[in-house]
């Protein structure tokens, strides 16, 4: 093909529209992010609560028996660890109230989302 023949293709072709319907991306994005909260919502919870049975399986014989004390260390890290997680997700909480419902305010709160909802940082915000 010569460079005419290919520059009247070119030129043939339709110009893309490139509008962008923000209705439409609006509603895909807060789609995602109550999944997204959804899904670390039930991870912390199940965090928690796995956390929870834990320390009491580890407590369960030193409290009750008096035998094994040492168990009460990891029981007790348990718990420490539960109430961190609690903790993380509580301050991620807040972090996503300060943020509104706009599109501004999704991308805003994306853009300031942490890794994790339990580590020191998150916790100092």
């Amino acid at each position: 093909m010569s460079f005419d023949e290919i520059q009247s293709i070119w030129d043939s072709q339709q110009p893309l529209d490139d509008s962008v319907d923000a209705d439409a991306l609006k509603s895909g994005i807060e789609a995602r992010n109550r999944l997204f909260t959804r899904t670390v919502g039930a991870t912390e919870v199940a965090m928690t609560l796995t956390l929870l049975f834990v320390a009491a399986m580890f407590m369960k014989d030193p409290l009750l028996q008096g035998h094994d004390r040492i168990l009460l260390v990891p029981g007790i890290a348990s718990l420490l660890a539960a109430m961190f997680v609690w903790t993380g997700r509580i301050a991620r909480k807040k972090r996503e109230m300060r943020f509104d419902a706009s599109l501004l305010g999704i991308v805003e709160q994306s853009i300031d989302a942490k890794p994790c909802a339990s580590c020191c940082h998150c916790i100092a915000d």
